[in-house]
Formats: structure tokens, C-alpha cells, sequence
């Protein structure tokens, strides 16, 4: 009784937690406009990159709304609040959704940008190419883009491209069906083209092969064996064609899919040249230039057998 008397006594003066209020979620029904993908594909998102929600307590977020805030956040980047607004759920919520997802996705990156590194891969690669662009040994293009960013505080200077704005420079190369292959985005927007290539693990893998695959790229690099550029200027109607083809079909995929702008005949494009040319007088040697050519040449009879 003593004990009774005590609980209640003290449940006098004791504040009862309040019942947890959670904002309503809000239903997103147009998500074409305010998401950019369609609704089909925002399943599909959440179905491969995140584990299944067991969560049961009120406030949890299902996979597919996790999936529509980094989605809605892709779209309108570096506003927390207004993300949090459409969606119904509180900023800290959107910064913490945000990065789960984007970890999601990127522990799983390997499983869906794949380089075709093996014999196997590279063989089913180049018969891939033959057959869609009538480029022997051509195991995929290769391009670089300038990705806008806000000036870091330490370093930024290092981040003006010759453009003159903030940028990281993001090397990718992609496939026949238009697919990224890999993907490096840890360069400042200062460093050439060319200079990322030089160090890029890809070029690693075709370089071993010695020219049995090789790479497309536009004239901002330097020629290999492994990495076949236009031929600047074309002499004839067959050097003209062989560009037609590398430019027009080829990196212009890339170019799209980095949301670049793929001239080959731009003046951007002969201010690369002139100097992805000078990197390239530094790091590749005559003799490797040479073997580029020769091989650029015997790809335009076989193109034309």
C-alpha cells in the first residue's frame, strides 16, 4: 500500500511525454514533372538499390519514399527545406534520407557500371561494336564533361576550368546500348582531359592488351593504340567518313548521356585539341603516336572492306 501510495505521488509531478505527432506524408502523383522518371521506374529504384522497409512504427518512411526524396533532391539540389515541403517530411529527415540512399546506390555501383575487363568481356565487346558501328577492336568511347559546383572554401581556385567557372571534371565511357561503363568524378575542373585519361585506371586495362581493343575519343587526347582519335584534318572522303562515323554515332552517345554538347567541328573542341596535343607531347612518346596511326589506318580498310 505504501508502495502504491508512493507511484501515485510521484506520478503528480511528472511530465508525461506527449504523443508524437508526424507530419501526413504527401502522395506524389506527378511524378514525371516534379521527379523527372516515371512512376513504374521509381519502384524499380527502390527495389534494387534499397532493403526491403520492416520498420513498423509510425513515422518510418517506406523504400519508395526514400527513393522519392533523393530523387526529388537530385532535382533541386541544396534546398533541404523545399524538398522537405513537398514531400511532408522534416529537412533532417531529407538530409538523412538523402545520404542513406546515396550509400545504397553507390555500395552497389560495381554490379551495374562494369568496364569489360576480361578476355571474354572484351571479345563479346568488340563483336558488340563490329557489328553496330563497323569499328573493329573498339571496345567502347571515351569523353569527359565539366560538372558545375559551388566554390569549395579550401582549394577553390583549383576548381576554374578553362571556361572560367567552378567544375569537377568527370571522365566516363560508355557502350553500344548507350550504357556507362565507368565513371570518374574526383578530378578538379582545372585538370585537362588528356591528364585524367593518363592516370585513369581504364587506360591501365586497354594498354595491357597493346592495341588488340582500344578506345574512341574525341581530338582533345592524344592517339594510341589503345585509344583512336578523328583524324584532324580528314585528307580524304574515307578519313571524312571514319570521323562521320566516330563523332556523329559514337561520342555523340556519350556526350549526350553527360549532358555535354558534342561538336566535332566547334572551336571548343580544336582548343582541346591544341592542348590535350600539348599534355600529350609530355606523356606519350613518338613511337606510341606512330602505332596509333598506323592502327587508325588499318581500322579505316577494315571498315571499308
Amino acid at each position: 500500500m505504501l508502495v502504491f501510495s508512493l507511484v501515485s505521488a510521484m506520478a503528480m509531478f511528472m511530465q508525461v511525454r506527449k504523443m508524437k505527432v508526424y507530419p501526413k506524408r504527401r502522395r506524389i502523383d506527378n511524378c514525371k514533372q516534379l521527379l523527372r522518371i516515371e512512376n513504374d521506374s521509381i519502384d524499380f529504384l527502390a527495389s534494387q538499390f534499397l532493403p526491403e522497409n520492416i520498420e513498423t512504427r509510425g513515422g518510418a518512411l517506406s523504400s519508395r519514399q526514400k527513393m522519392e526524396i533523393l530523387l526529388r533532391y537530385f532535382g533541386d539540389p541544396g534546398f533541404q527545406s523545399g524538398v522537405a515541403e513537398d514531400m511532408g517530411v522534416h529537412r533532417s529527415t531529407v538530409t538523412k534520407t538523402v545520404n542513406y540512399v546515396m550509400d545504397c546506390i553507390t555500395a552497389r555501383a560495381d554490379e551495374w557500371i562494369h568496364f569489360p575487363a576480361t578476355p571474354v568481356e572484351m571479345n563479346e565487346a568488340k563483336i558488340l561494336w563490329r557489328r553496330s558501328f563497323q569499328m573493329p577492336t573498339v571496345i567502347g568511347a571515351l569523353d569527359c564533361t565539366h560538372v558545375e559546383i559551388n566554390k569549395p572554401i579550401l582549394h577553390g581556385d583549383e576548381y576554374i576550368n578553362r571556361k572560367g567557372y567552378d567544375t569537377i571534371n568527370v571522365q566516363a565511357t560508355c557502350n553500344t546500348a548507350e550504357q556507362f561503363t565507368s565513371i570518374s568524378a574526383e578530378w578538379l575542373g582545372s585538370v585537362h582531359d588528356a591528364s585524367i585519361w593518363r592516370t585513369s585506371p581504364i587506360r591501365g586495362i586497354v594498354s595491357q592488351n597493346d592495341g588488340t581493343v582500344c578506345l574512341l575519343a574525341d581530338s582533345g587526347y592524344g592517339i594510341s593504340p589503345w585509344l583512336i582519335t578523328p583524324f584532324q584534318p580528314p585528307r580524304n572522303g574515307l578519313e571524312r567518313h571514319f570521323n562521320l562515323i566516330q563523332a556523329r554515332e559514337l561520342l555523340h552517345n556519350v556526350a549526350k548521356h553527360l549532358n555535354d554538347v558534342f561538336d566535332f567541328n566547334n572551336e571548343e573542341n580544336e582548343q582541346k585539341a591544341v592542348e590535350g596535343a600539348i599534355v600529350d607531347e609530355q606523356q606519350e612518346t613518338r613511337a606510341t603516336k606512330a602505332r596509333g596511326i598506323q592502327k587508325r589506318n588499318e581500322m579505316i580498310q577494315l571498315i571499308n572492306e
